[in-house]
């Protein structure tokens, strides 16, 4: 006897996701699986049932009978996922199963004529929380002010000249607002000593990252056969534009290509 739990790959077919890992998120209660950090290619962490122990352990992910990790798989390929959850599954995998087993069986293909397949997704990934960068010369002298009166015991106050004895910070007040300069407070001033003085304002966030980035996706199989010999090849393409703006541009592009034969030799 042993627990068993059984994922259909239509349900996970119809989840816009990067990878397999993303896939299988929430298709079982007893599965919990995180990733590393936020990258699309970051490796996932599965953990069926609780940790095994203090040191951890990982399930054994089998992928039509050969290890494999879920990176690896097109999430579109996934016919069914069983999930071996108990220690009973050592006897038949061995001491590399003692975390539990990841069963996955990808599609192949029928007896027919030729089958061509086309998927296409396009979609857009934006923050679920706008991030409170300070984009006001205002907020940014005060701020600094602050902690340069509470730090080095008040020896180094004010260090960029801006305070309200000299006006200076009042010119930074009226201006925290003007999201483009007014011509009637322009944010360049020659002061009283002859030097130029700044009191703009600039949106450090949206120039540094994008908050509305495109993805996309395609997907092709081909699919068919007879009585002896059948065939299914797949091919997928995604891509994410990444988050940095610029010449320090992070986008992602992933390529899946793969070919499943079965046939019958003889009888």
């Amino acid at each position: 006897s042993g627990s068993v739990g059984v994922i259909n790959g239509e349900k996970l077919n119809n989840r816009p996701v990067v990878s397999a890992a993303n896939a299988l998120q929430g298709a079982d209660p007893s599965v919990y699986i995180t990733t590393s950090n936020g990258s699309p290619n970051s490796s996932a962490s599965i953990n069926i049932r609780g940790s095994l122990s203090v040191n951890g352990g990982s399930p054994l992910v089998l992928v039509d009978g050969v290890e494999s990790t879920l990176e690896m798989v097109n999430p579109n390929d996934i016919e069914s996922v069983s999930i071996l959850k108990d220690a009973s599954t050592c006897a038949i995998y061995g001491a590399k199963a003692s975390a539990g087993v990841v069963l996955i069986t990808t599609k192949q293909g029928k007896s027919g004529s030729s089958k061509i397949t086309y998927g296409f997704r396009q979609g857009w990934i934006q923050p679920t929380t706008d991030m409170d960068f300070i984009d006001t010369g205002y907020e940014h002298i005060s701020l600094i002010n602050y902690f340069q009166a509470h730090s080095f015991h008040g020896s180094r106050q004010n260090e960029y000249g801006y305070t309200v004895e000299n006006g200076e910070l009042l010119k930074l007040y009226e201006r925290r607002n003007d999201v483009t300069e007014n011509p009637e407070r322009p944010w360049v001033e020659v002061g009283s000593d002859g030097e130029y003085h700044y009191y703009g304002n600039f949106d450090w966030f949206n120039f540094f990252y994008d908050t509305n980035r495109p993805t996309q996706e395609h997907d092709v199989t081909i699919s068919g056969g007879n009585q002896d010999v059948k065939y299914y090849v797949s091919g997928r393409y995604y891509d994410e534009s990444g988050l940095l703006k610029g010449a320090a541009h992070d986008d992602f592009n992933s390529y899946a290509v793969r070919s499943k034969i079965n046939a019958n030799v003889n009888k």
